[in-house]
């Protein structure tokens, strides 16, 4: 679940490779057409600043040790993940992996496309 997760947030990054990096860049690309430059700068620090934050999250959740990782006496608490919200995590996941991932493997005609090219 902890995977899925990841997959989401950094999506909502605008990293490549997920169908938030293809969002952000048609609404950059949108801004650009319409000369608004600086609300794309805008857009792109944010997204940097929110890198940031997401990034935050993720480190915790892969890389702090828990108090009863560590070896302590502390009652840690023993988080459980229900089956339905956890396959409804993984699926929110692969989709956004798989529009991500789609526009590279039918070919870069549709973005290309797109963006004026022909």
């Amino acid at each position: 679940v902890s995977i899925g997760l990841a997959i989401l947030l950094l999506s909502l990054t605008g990293i490549p490779l997920t169908a938030g990096f293809w969002g952000k860049l048609y609404v950059f690309n949108f801004a650009v057409r319409a000369g608004l430059e600086w609300l794309v700068l805008l857009g792109v620090l944010g997204s940097v600043v929110s890198f940031g934050y997401y990034g935050a999250v993720l480190r915790s959740m892969f890389f702090d040790a828990t108090p009863a990782e560590q070896g302590s006496d502390s009652n840690a608490e023993v988080v459980t993940t229900d089956r339905a919200a956890a396959g409804v995590v993984l699926v929110c996941a692969a989709s956004v992996l798989v529009l991500g991932i789609m526009p590279l493997l039918i070919g870069l005609l549709g973005p290309l496309a797109f963006f004026g090219y022909k």
